[in-house]
């Protein structure tokens, strides 16, 4: 299966054709669906990266484009250590 294939299932489900939703933009919305599917999968962990996070004593914001390459970060976890300042 092709993305043509997927737009034109789309467009048999939902019975809209292209003057109704652009390729362009169901192109969009497929896009986004499958990175949060993937996003929220935990059974491909190849789709995962670690990043580390140097902090400073003190110091209680970080930008989150210091972490990793600077894309999107969709979720963080980990073990988190805290104390009263």
């Amino acid at each position: 299966m092709n993305l043509n294939d997927i737009r034109s299932k789309i467009r048999e489900i939902v019975d809209l054709d292209t003057s109704d939703v652009s390729d362009t933009l169901l192109t969009m919305y497929i896009k986004d669906g499958f990175e949060r599917i993937i996003a929220l999968e935990r059974r491909w962990p190849f789709y995962q990266k670690t990043y580390s996070l140097t902090t400073t004593q003190g110091q209680r914001e970080y930008p989150i484009n210091l972490i990793g390459d600077g894309g999107c970060c969709v979720s963080s976890c980990g073990s988190w250590l805290s104390k009263a300042d």
